[in-house]
């Protein structure tokens, strides 16, 4: 999708939403925090039965989403976020990794559809909310809202692992 930057400037990226606000300034980095990584295997790796996953540059921005009349994120009927614009450094619904085309090379290779799939990573133990406490990332059941508790139930465990993937299709 793309983001809308503070400077009105529009560049593609990987939206996260929450709950809650979080501390994105604070604690949220595209190097240790929020990873996307993609298959860097070469040939040799191949018969020698490696997969290769790399982390890719790029950074990472706090994030507006449009909220419903509850404070729900409005996502599309596929359950995608269709909107974010770059809010001021501090506290904020979402995050935002930025594919910078221009920084990073790869950026481009990913939006042309020239890599199959990208593996996302949010280390939730690094995330706090607005009241300091980690915010609940376990992807359990492949089911969004995420968390590590029973379905149904709105209690979890702070911390834990966001992980997914998905494959990208060429920007048309």
């Amino acid at each position: 999708m793309e983001v809308t930057l503070l400077t009105g400037a529009k560049i593609p990226g990987i939206v996260i939403g929450f709950t809650g606000d979080v501390q994105v300034s604070k604690t949220i980095d595209p190097d240790h925090v929020f990873q996307v990584l993609v298959d860097h295997s070469n040939a040799d790796d191949a018969q020698s039965g490696l997969a290769c996953r790399c982390a890719i540059r790029g950074r990472t921005v706090p994030v507006k989403l449009n909220l419903d009349a509850q404070g729900k994120i409005v996502v599309n009927a596929a359950g995608h976020i269709d909107t974010a614009s770059e809010a001021p450094a501090g506290d904020a619904r979402g995050v935002a990794f930025l594919l910078d085309r221009q920084r990073f090379p790869i950026a481009g290779e990913i939006l042309a559809g020239k890599v199959n799939d990208l593996w996302i990573l949010l280390r939730g133990d690094f995330v706090l909310d607005s009241k300091g406490k980690a915010v609940d990332a376990e992807f359990a059941r492949a089911e969004l809202p995420t968390g590590d508790h029973p379905k149904g139930s709105l209690f979890g465990i702070q911390g834990g692992l966001f992980e997914s993937w998905f494959t990208v299709k060429a920007q048309g």
